[in-house]
């Protein structure tokens, strides 16, 4: 096999000067190097490789726990980890695959009763510090779902080594969310429930003990979030960060603390900030600027990403989104994170500066760095990027840019773990009470163009026209039938957002082809709107006609309105729908 190693072999044998020397790595482990000639046997274990520009300190360097780095015959790395696949799942521990089982106590006298999944919490009045949120249960079903997946792939990936996970829930507030953890996921360890608080805490305990579990199972931990993954480096496989606000504050020792390998949720809050609202505080918080618009939201999981892309590469280490949504009045994030320093590098290519146009909201985007490569394809080399992208004015309404960011520019899920999730969801849908909800995220989310940041809303590009505005069908026949090749999705954030790799030129002249069948009656001299419409058409006429209507599957809505008396509910309240 010529370029890199076979996923899963644990050991391999590499040479200086052709000269064979053998190197063993610890299960679970898998390397590759830059060679001129490799074989590889995939029936057996060892795999030799005959080069003369690899040493044994790389070797090591790339055998990093957990993390299968994938060094191709250009001396690059991939951004996106390999998955060992050495030893069938059937050789996990069986404890590992059941569900634990356990008991719910009875309800003491003066306690509200409170049932969420599998878990049954308990508050009194006297209770003012713990929290409870309604609306978040979309968010805590969607958890379980996407870790039980990371579970299962990390049980393939370590087989018969396979120890359970541990999981730390820095903010656990009442303790629900670490209880489901326990309850309803298989492959568990432990699950360490930390608030800061002493009520909270007080009640952690009470209602670890009303499920008839153990502080051994759910361990309650009063503590600093920070602190605690400041104090343990690298030793929970996945890390929980819901807080009333931004996780920005936490950022920088949970992606410490994580496992290589493992899974980082974190949930921000701060829409108003995030959103644009207040640009000062945003920048200091997570270290870009906002956008407002339509696309505000999507920039808003853009700039978070860039905060967790950033805060890991300080320390050798990169993210992989595993899906990264905007929901209600949040953005949640899962990312994978790993060791390597050389995937650390390219982290400057990974951030873009947004150029917004004040007029019509035209986008374009400059990363921050560069990769080239070597005389030959040896070799990589990082460099800042050479810009603007655009001139002064935009192209399109003669209107100055407004700069802001830097955002990641890469994907936002795993299309191919997204998949998998939503057939697992399929088949255990009664176990997930917000099931539409979440089914509907997920669904929008696997079909964006990942390889897209941000999108076009259509209805405000035919406001500011105030053209006629063509159904979602008609606009996407046109753009079709140019025959160029542009490829199209929705956002999963509504449905009249356009995500496609056709510039913004062609669909402004969409638009003026429209408007050509349903012509405006009046446009405001000197206007955005005139200086657009006034310009000449392309050569090529858009064809409008729509194609076969998409059939929607029965009971899986994609966009799901919330129910009455919804919302994100105050600090230190119960907010519980009576």
């Amino acid at each position: 096999m010529r370029g890199g190693w076979r996923s899963g072999v644990t050991s391999f044998c590499f040479s200086t000067n052709y000269r064979p020397v053998k190197y063993t790595l610890p299960f679970g482990y898998c390397a590759a190097t830059a060679t001129s000639a490799a074989c590889c046997d995939v029936s057996a274990i060892n795999c030799y490789v005959f080069t003369t520009n690899t040493t044994l300190r790389t070797i090591r360097r790339l055998s990093t726990p957990y993390r299968i780095a994938y060094y191709c015959t250009t001396g690059n790395y991939t951004t996106t980890p390999m998955e060992a696949t050495t030893t069938p799942p059937s050789e996990v521990n069986p404890r590992w695959l059941q569900k634990p089982t356990s008991t719910i106590q009875e309800t003491p006298e003066g306690f509200t009763t409170l049932t969420e999944g599998k878990a049954t919490v308990i508050f009194s009045k006297k209770d003012e510090g713990a929290f409870y949120n309604e609306a978040q249960e979309a968010n805590r079903d969607l958890s379980l779902l996407i870790i039980q997946q990371v579970i299962n792939q990390l049980m393939e990936q370590r087989g018969a080594a396979f120890d359970g996970v541990t999981i730390f829930e820095g903010l656990s507030a009442s303790g629900l969310r670490a209880i489901r953890y326990w309850k309803e996921l298989y492959g568990v360890k432990r699950v360490i429930a930390n608030d800061l608080e002493d009520i909270a805490v007080g009640v952690i305990k009470r209602n670890v003990e009303h499920n008839g579990l153990s502080t051994e199972e759910v361990v309650p931990n009063q503590g600093d979030a920070s602190l605690v993954m400041y104090n343990n480096k690298e030793k929970y496989d996945i890390i929980d960060l819901d807080p009333y606000g931004s996780v920005a504050g936490f950022v920088d020792a949970a992606v410490q603390s994580v496992a290589s390998g493992g899974l980082l949720c974190v949930t921000s809050t701060d829409m108003q900030v995030l959103c644009g609202n207040y640009p000062e505080t945003c920048f200091y918080k997570y270290g870009g600027f906002p956008l407002r618009g339509k696309v505000t939201h999507e920039h808003a999981v853009r700039l978070v990403l860039a905060t967790l892309e950033r805060s890991a590469s300080r320390y050798k280490r990169y993210i992989v989104p595993v899906a990264c949504l905007m929901i209600d009045f949040y953005v949640r994030l899962y990312v994978r994170v790993y060791s390597s320093a050389e995937v650390a590098k390219a982290s400057c290519t990974k951030l873009s500066t947004v150029y917004e146009c004040t007029g019509c909201s035209t986008h374009f985007f400059q990363p921050l760095g560069v990769k080239t490569t070597g005389r030959g394809g040896q070799g990589a080399k990082f460099s800042a990027s050479t810009g603007p992208p655009v001139s002064p004015q935009c192209p399109e309404c003669n209107r100055p840019f407004k700069v802001a960011g830097p955002i990641w520019n890469k994907e936002l899920c795993d299309t191919e773990f997204v998949k998998k999730a939503l057939e697992h969801l399929d088949k255990n849908k009664d176990s997930y009470r917000t099931f539409k909800k979440i089914n509907g995220h997920l669904s929008l989310v696997s079909q964006e163009l990942q390889d897209v940041p941000l999108f076009y809303d259509l209805s405000s590009m035919c406001k500011l026209l105030h053209v006629q505005q063509p159904s979602m069908r008609e606009f996407h026949a046109g753009l079709e039938s140019l025959a160029k090749g542009y490829r199209q999705s929705v956002s999963h954030k509504d449905a009249k957002d356009i995500k496609t790799d056709a510039p913004a030129s062609v669909l402004w002249d969409l638009l003026r082809s429209w408007n050509n069948l349903h012509p405006v009656k009046r446009i405001a001299p000197n206007s955005a709107a005139e200086v657009i419409l006034t310009k000449p058409l392309s050569s090529v006429v858009p064809d409008f006609t729509p194609g076969q209507k998409i059939v929607k599957e029965a009971g899986k809505p994609r966009f799901y309105l919330n129910p009455p008396n919804w919302g994100p509910g105050k600090r230190g309240t119960f907010n519980i729908n009576k």
